[in-house]
């Protein structure tokens, strides 16, 4: 006995579905992934700090890349800005994002290395940026130093000042999680140009 074969209508009709399907599915990602991206747009995202690390505020440098600042010892800071960090991950940079290649961005929170953003990451869908802590004595680095600070501040009485400058993992102690924090993120941040300093924390 031959078994009936499905009409060429319902294999075509079945095509079709499948086809509208497959646009309709395109069209839900393009859209999603342009919403994404609105809501990116203007926004610098965290990356790297720990769980309970949630940093309200942090230094911002924009201006021109050669640009110097007052010859001496006073320091210019006109364009070193205070920027408010949102839901402890995400720095409004929308001021910042018309950068031209003359221009450059370095973001430094307290007790990080200063990182520098590029065109590159600001345009991207998700602009985002790893920041290294554990720059104890905020010279621009992280090394045996920060980490010595951290070993002789562990499991003793500390003010509540030194504390707030050496948790790195805010979790009201200081531990050998914040010494490990500090030796893993051993490295150099960006500098600025001559004649500037971020403020004192």
């Amino acid at each position: 006995m031959i078994n009936p074969s499905p009409s060429r209508g319902i294999i075509f009709f079945l095509e079709v579905i499948g086809v509208v399907t497959l646009l309709v599915v395109l069209i839900v990602y393009i859209r999603g992934s342009q919403f994404q991206a609105n809501q990116s747009q203007g926004k610098l995202f965290l990356a790297g700090l720990p769980a309970k690390s949630c940093p309200t505020q942090t230094s911002v440098f924009f201006g021109p890349i050669n640009q110097s600042g007052q010859s001496g010892s006073i320091k210019k800071t006109s364009s070193i800005f205070k920027v408010n960090i949102e839901s402890c991950r995400v720095i409004d940079i929308s001021q910042f994002a018309k950068m031209t290649a003359d221009n450059q961005l370095i973001v430094k929170l307290p007790g990080a290395l200063a990182v520098k953003v590029n065109r590159i990451i600001i345009k991207s869908a998700s602009p985002t940026v790893v920041v290294p802590l554990g720059d104890v004595n905020d010279d621009g680095v992280i090394d045996e130093p920060d980490a010595n600070l951290i070993r002789q501040k562990i499991f003793r009485p500390v003010t509540n000042q030194e504390l707030a400058k050496l948790d790195f993992d805010q979790d009201n102690r200081l531990s050998a999680i914040d010494l490990a924090i500090v030796k893993n993120n051993f490295g150099v941040g960006a500098t600025l140009p001559e004649g500037y300093s971020w403020p004192v924390r």
